[in-house]
């Protein structure tokens, strides 16, 4: 079982649950044979909608995600490190550095997101062999 990471997007797909994202958030994450892995980038950047009038539902989806999660990788030097050297490799985000470094740096053998193939995130992982895929939206 290959271990697949999730990018932010598709955990705020998964837990908001009526975005154009969601259908195929819920659909993997239901896959018996999958094996996810999260960082703490990822719930950095979900936790904060946690707080709105939907907070407690948020709470309790992104908890579930953290909680069934084969695999949590802490944002440390060695992510950063490894962040700083594919951002100079290929124009990226900062934050998808951090997310690209954290799948590696994990193990990963897929990165999922909802950024689409044009987006630099796309070209910083497969030289590393991860395979990146979006997310089907609407599906």
């Amino acid at each position: 079982m290959a271990l697949i990471y999730l990018d932010t997007g598709v955990v705020l797909a998964l837990a908001q649950g009526t975005d154009r994202w969601f259908a195929a958030a819920e659909a993997l994450f239901a896959s018996p044979a999958a094996r996810f892995a999260v960082s703490d980038m990822v719930w950095l950047e979900v936790w904060p909608s946690a707080h709105g009038p939907q907070g407690r539902a948020l709470r309790s989806v992104y908890e579930a995600v953290f909680a069934t999660s084969a695999l949590v990788i802490a944002v440390d030097d060695r992510v950063v490190k490894k962040a700083k050297q594919l951002a100079a490799q290929q124009p990226v985000k900062g934050a998808d550095a951090i997310h690209a470094a954290a799948a590696l740096l994990g193990g990963a053998r897929d990165f999922v997101t909802t950024e689409g193939p044009t987006k630099p995130l796309h070209k910083v992982l497969p030289p590393h062999g991860v395979r990146v895929r979006q997310l089907a939206p609407g599906a």
